[in-house]
């Protein structure tokens, strides 16, 4: 999931967020300071659902159940995953639902609880906090009419965004194949790669078949994992979802990358028009992708583009604070209470048979118009996440907890963990718990679960260090290299250069000449032509 979500270095756009609408009248900007306050919850949603993911990711080796919602229950004889703990496996090598209980009652399966290991619902998080990130920047410069610096700010970020996205992928990814190598991996490797029978004997949780893929020699390693980043950034192909074969969590870092682009693209064309038609082609383009388009990705990043513009519009300005009465503020308290929790609810639609359990099957009935089956669920949970998103971006008191030590640190160390938690809990987790339950038993649930949780507390502190060594060893430093790469390749550029306007008898607008330079990075300012009319 990602991640994309993901970076608190999500973009160089990611800059304050201005009181609402203060350019268009007349108030004063807040100061730095203040701006990055107002973000900076941003970076705390996005740092707990990259520990969520990894909870979901953890708890999947131990419980299938985690993969349903309560109450649950498959007919006998439907068609099952693998995975399903509730089964039998016939003839023709298919796996049916059988006749035993279905002990899908555990407090944890409930909605919204769900959510805390529900990597699924934390991708669409990922992307909205994504398409808001990316937005700061360029809604700040066209609701203050400084439209030529857009282009400037839009090159920038898109020069840097493949670097800061991509290349800590390759590192990542290389550190495993290395791993692999050296047979870090030899222990997991003989449970993971063995039959679905052979896993099972220990762990009671999804079996995903051969996941490691070491190769003879160091040579050959080194060989294998460089050909297998041509599948990974495969962005603009008919290939989907573009993935890793060294971790396959990995699969959501080229869709962020597809969607900034599309979504950079859709900023500058936009840039001109009026913010209230700026929102309604929003709102079509997100309709669209959620349902004919089936691109749930891109319809929660234009999402997230919308809600940042409707906090730089629509929010109340310091300006026009009113006394409200207490009875104001408990109603409108209770109907954003409501609202997230509906939110939260949505968030925790399942993947895994929805209209198998009475709390979502009303929803599971409702088929979205042009969305593959895929696409059902993203939808749901997409929603979800818009709404718990809107809520959050108007609530004082959600923010503040968002933005608390805690929550920060997780937003620094958010890619970073995102990026290193799959090699963690398929090497060092798998290969933990089989030496504690060849110790201890796993006979009993006693016994099993006293294994999990002590394999979960050594994880965990492997995972922060790893997560924090990375950030600061691997993932800033190329922030750094980015921006310095960025200044080397601008070091190049030829001098400016004025446009010249001269007399046409068909085209009376017809520019000729050469772009001055600094115009290359912003709007083409032409004479007196007007830019930008300030929304």
């Amino acid at each position: 999931m990602p991640l994309s979500f993901w970076k608190r270095h999500d973009s160089d756009l990611e800059s304050a967020l201005p009181t609402a609408g203060a350019e268009q009248h007349g108030i004063s900007h807040q100061s730095s300071d203040n701006k990055k306050k107002n973000t900076l919850w941003l970076d705390g949603l996005r740092g707990y659902a990259a520990f969520f993911v990894f909870l979901g990711h953890f708890g999947s080796l131990y419980w299938c159940e985690l993969a349903m919602v309560y109450a649950t229950q498959v007919p006998q004889g439907t068609t099952v995953p693998s995975w399903f703990p509730y089964g039998e496996n016939t003839p023709n090598g298919e796996r049916i639902a059988g006749p035993s209980d279905q002990k899908n009652s555990h407090f944890i399966q409930m909605p919204i609880l769900r959510l805390l290991y529900d990597g699924d619902a934390m991708v669409a998080f990922f992307f909205i906090i994504s398409g808001y990130s990316l937005s700061i920047r360029p809604c700040t410069l066209i609701h203050q009419g400084r439209t030529t610096e857009l282009l400037p700010a839009l090159s920038s970020a898109m020069l840097r965004r493949p670097i800061r996205l991509l290349l800590p992928v390759v590192v990542s990814t290389l550190l495993i194949a290395l791993l692999f190598s050296v047979g870090a991996f030899s222990p997991a490797m003989d449970i993971q790669n063995g039959s679905r029978e052979e896993f099972h004997k220990y762990f009671h949780g999804d079996h995903k078949g051969k996941d490691f893929l070491v190769q003879p020699t160091l040579v050959a390693q080194i060989e294998h994992w460089f050909l297998s980043l041509n599948d990974f950034f495969e962005f603009f192909t008919q290939k989907r979802y573009p993935n890793s074969s060294y971790d396959g969590h990995l699969w959501t870092i080229p869709v962020e990358f597809r969607c900034s682009v599309l979504l950079y693209l859709t900023q500058m064309a936009t840039a001109l028009l009026d913010v209230r038609v700026r929102l309604a082609i929003l709102g079509v383009l997100t309709i669209g992708a959620f349902t004919w388009g089936d691109a749930f990705e891109m319809a929660l990043f234009w999402a997230g583009m919308s809600l940042c513009e409707i906090d730089m519009t629509y929010r109340t300005r310091p300006g026009d604070k009113k006394r409200t009465d207490r009875n104001r503020v408990l109603i409108r308290g209770f109907g954003m209470t409501f609202a997230l929790l509906c939110g939260l609810y949505l968030a925790s639609y399942p993947r895994h048979f929805p209209e198998y359990t009475p709390l979502f099957s009303g929803l599971a009935a409702i088929g979205i118009p042009g969305a593959s089956s895929f696409g059902q669920w993203r939808f749901w949970q997409g929603v979800g996440a818009i709404v718990c998103a809107i809520v959050v971006s108007g609530s004082l008191t959600v923010k503040k907890f968002l933005s608390n030590r805690v929550a920060r640190y997780l937003g620094r160390i958010s890619f970073s963990l995102y990026l290193v938690h799959g090699a963690i809990t398929r090497g060092f987790s798998q290969a933990l718990s089989v030496a504690l339950w060849r110790l201890i038993g796993k006979d009993t649930p006693m016994q099993y679960n006293t294994v999990v949780f002590l394999t979960f507390i050594p994880t965990v502190m492997l995972l922060f260090a790893a997560s924090h060594g990375f950030c600061t060893l691997v993932d800033e430093p190329i922030v750094r290299f980015a921006k310095w790469l960025e200044s080397k390749l601008k070091s190049f550029s030829r001098p400016q250069v004025e446009w010249e306007k001269l007399p046409s008898d068909d085209h009376e607008d017809e520019m000729v000449g050469v772009a001055r330079h600094d115009s290359c990075y912003g709007l083409l300012e032409t004479g007196n032509m007007q830019t930008h009319v300030r929304d």
